[in-house]
């Protein structure tokens, strides 16, 4: 996850020195090239396809829009849903305070290292 980033950090830089030195050298002219052309394609291809899959998996821009954060889940679904609970006594006995352990008292003679 952060190899594109320390990537981009490492090689901006050098990728900024050499774009200046060619279009010092031969002007604009050379992004108008078949080969410049098809790796900027490729590059905005692998940028916007995860965005188009997204979108086509919502049912476009609408669906996208419409769904917010909502879980895509309706009223019946929660109502069959089952949550596993333990009973009501094992529950008393889980949370009484006699089977919650209890932090130990830290001497003074403990604390010095």
């Amino acid at each position: 996850m952060c190899a594109p980033l320390v990537l981009g950090f490492i090689l901006g830089g050098v990728l900024e020195r050499y774009m200046f030195i060619s279009i010092q050298r031969y002007g604009s002219s050379w992004l108008t090239r078949p080969l410049v052309i098809l790796m900027f394609a490729l590059a905005a291809v692998s940028l916007f396809r995860p965005f188009i899959q997204d979108v086509r998996a919502h049912g476009g821009a609408k669906g996208m829009l419409r769904a917010g954060a909502q879980p895509n889940i309706n009223a019946k679904e929660y109502a069959d849903m089952e949550f596993p609970v333990p009973p009501v006594p094992e529950q008393m006995e889980l949370t009484s305070a006699d089977a919650l352990p209890m932090p130990k008292k830290i001497s003074k003679k403990s604390r010095s290292v």
